[in-house]
C-alpha cells in the first residue's frame, strides 16, 4: 500500500514538472513590440538642453514582436509641457518593421518638455520610449564698467550714471545727457545709501532732494527699475545668462539702504538688464560716496 502511495506522489510530481516546463511560463512572455531611438551625431536620443526655438532631429526604429509575429498598427508622438499633452503624430501602420525620423523646434518658452514615442501592434501590445528637452534662453553679450565712484549731492563725485558707457556726470556736467542717465546716487537720512531712477518720487516730489538734483526739471526722466540684492558670484557673470533671470519683473524705482558687497539687479527704461556690484560705501548723509561695478546687456 505504501508503495502505491509513493508511486502516485512521484507521478504527480513528474506531471506538474512537465506541465510547468511545457507551458507554465506562457503568461510571462513579453509579447510587446520593440522601439528604440536612432542614435549618433545629429540625433536627440536622450535628455538634452536646447536654446529656445532650437531645431533638433529625432528618429526611431520599431519592429514586431518575434514571438507573436503581430504586425505594427499604430505609432504616436506626444510632447507634454506644463502637464498639457500635444499629439505631434498619430500614424496608422501595417508593417513588420518601421523607421521614422523628423526635425522639430524647441519651445518658445523656457521649461522642460517631455517627448513620448509609442508603438502598438495589432494585438494592442505596446512599448514606449521618451526623453526630456529643457529649453533655456540664449545668452547674450554684456558690457562691464567700473569701478566707478558716485557721490551724494554734497560730495565731489558725480551723482548721475549712464549704464550704456559707464559715464558718471556731475550736476554741472549732466545737461544734455538726460536720456543717457539710468540711475542717481544719494545718501539720505532714511534711505541711507541709495541708487534710484531719475523719475523716482524722492527726486520728483519736492523737498531737499528735488532742489539738490536737477532730475525734476527733465522732460522725460528715465524709469529704471531695481530689485532686491541677489546672490550671484560676480566673476561668473560673463554673459547675460545669470543677469536675465535676476533682472526680470522688477518694479521698484530705487534700491535703498545699500551695503558693501550688495549685488543689485536693474532694468533700464530701454529694456537693458544688468547688475550693480557695490564695492564700498563711505561718508554719510549728504556727502556719502559709493563705488560700483556694473555688468549690463549690450
Amino acid at each position: 500500500m505504501k508503495k502505491a502511495v509513493y508511486l502516485f506522489a512521484f507521478l504527480a510530481f513528474v506531471g506538474m514538472t512537465f506541465l510547468t516546463a511545457c507551458g507554465g511560463d506562457d503568461d510571462d512572455d513579453d509579447l510587446s513590440p520593440t522601439i528604440t531611438f536612432i542614435g549618433g551625431a545629429g540625433y536627440v536620443a536622450d535628455d538634452v538642453t536646447l536654446v529656445i526655438g532650437e531645431a533638433f532631429t529625432v528618429g526611431v526604429n520599431a519592429s514586431q514582436n518575434a514571438s507573436s509575429g503581430k504586425k505594427l498598427e499604430n505609432f504616436t508622438v506626444v510632447r507634454t509641457f506644463n502637464n498639457t499633452p500635444t499629439t505631434v503624430l498619430d500614424s496608422t501602420l501595417d508593417d513588420d518593421t518601421f523607421t521614422w525620423e523628423d526635425t522639430f523646434n524647441g519651445l518658445t518658452d523656457e521649461g522642460v518638455e517631455r517627448w513620448t514615442f509609442t508603438i502598438t501592434d495589432k494585438d494592442g501590445e505596446s512599448s514606449e520610449i521618451s526623453f526630456n528637452i529643457t529649453t533655456e534662453g540664449a545668452s547674450g553679450p554684456i558690457d562691464t564698467h567700473g569701478p566707478s565712484v558716485m557721490g551724494s549731492w554734497q560730495a565731489a563725485s558725480g551723482s548721475y550714471y549712464a549704464s550704456a558707457n559707464g559715464a558718471v556726470y556731475k550736476q554741472s556736467e549732466v545737461a544734455g545727457h538726460e536720456a543717457e542717465v539710468d540711475f542717481v546716487f544719494y545718501y539720505g537720512n532714511t534711505n541711507a545709501a541709495t541708487l534710484c531712477a531719475p523719475n523716482d518720487a524722492e527726486l520728483q516730489a519736492g523737498g531737499s532732494l528735488e532742489t539738490d538734483y536737477v532730475c525734476h526739471n527733465w522732460t522725460s526722466p528715465n524709469a529704471t527699475k531695481f530689485g532686491n540684492a541677489v546672490t550671484v558670484t560676480w566673476a561668473d557673470v560673463t554673459d547675460d545668462a545669470l543677469i536675465v533671470p535676476e533682472a526680470t519683473g522688477l518694479t521698484a524705482t530705487a534700491a535703498t539702504n545699500l551695503t558693501a558687497s550688495d549685488i543689485i539687479p536693474f532694468e533700464t527704461a530701454g529694456g537693458k538688464k544688468g547688475l550693480i556690484q557695490v564695492s564700498s560705501i563711505t561718508g554719510g548723509y549728504g556727502d556719502g560716496e559709493i563705488t560700483i561695478n556694473v555688468k549690463v546687456q549690450q
